[in-house]
């Protein structure tokens, strides 16, 4: 399948939460099976039990740290991702017009969001709307389910597939 490069910026974001590793192609060099972190599991299950937990919060403690430490090509590369899913984009900036205590206009709300982008490409700081953005990117992030690996193992065709899902422009989306 061919994506964009600019997703590749991703595959470290999930291979950390999931597995507490940055690099599982190097992994998968020397190794034929990739568990899943306990971390990632036992933070996975308690934002499963909580029916008021909306956000994933591992998943945004890794996007924060890896935001922050990722240099100028890679935080473009983010920020490439983020232009490249509209829909989600447009479903943000509608957010912040109908939340804001600013009153801006949805083409103010706009440049506000790019301004943020701007400003995450000089310092890495993630902002809220990206938060945002990545949770609703890694949406359905709560379907994962180690318990469906044996010994929460996965072999590289499993992780592949598993993974490609988020290494793509998102679509199907329906915000009610």
């Amino acid at each position: 399948m061919n994506r964009p490069k600019c997703y590749l910026a991703l595959k470290p974001i999930i291979n950390q939460t999931l597995f507490d590793r940055t690099n599982v192609d190097d992994y998968f060099k020397n190794e034929e099976k990739l568990i899943f972190s306990n971390l990632f599991v036992g933070c996975h299950a308690q934002f499963l039990d909580d029916p008021t937990e909306d956000q994933h919060e591992l998943l945004l403690m890794t996007l924060v740290e890896y935001c922050q430490e990722a240099d100028s090509s890679v935080r473009k590369d983010i920020v490439d991702v983020i232009m490249d899913n509209d829909t989600i984009v447009q479903n943000i900036v509608f957010m912040s017009a109908l939340n804001g205590e600013k009153h801006l206009d949805m083409n103010q709300c706009f440049e506000e969001f790019i301004l943020e982008l701007k400003a995450f490409l000089d310092g890495g700081d993630l902002t809220p709307k990206m938060g945002h953005f990545f949770l609703m990117h890694f949406r359905n992030f709560e379907d994962i389910k180690p318990s469906d690996y044996v010994n929460y193992e996965l072999n590289k065709t499993e992780y592949n597939k598993l993974i490609s899902q988020y290494l793509s422009r998102q679509t199907n989306f329906k915000f009610t």
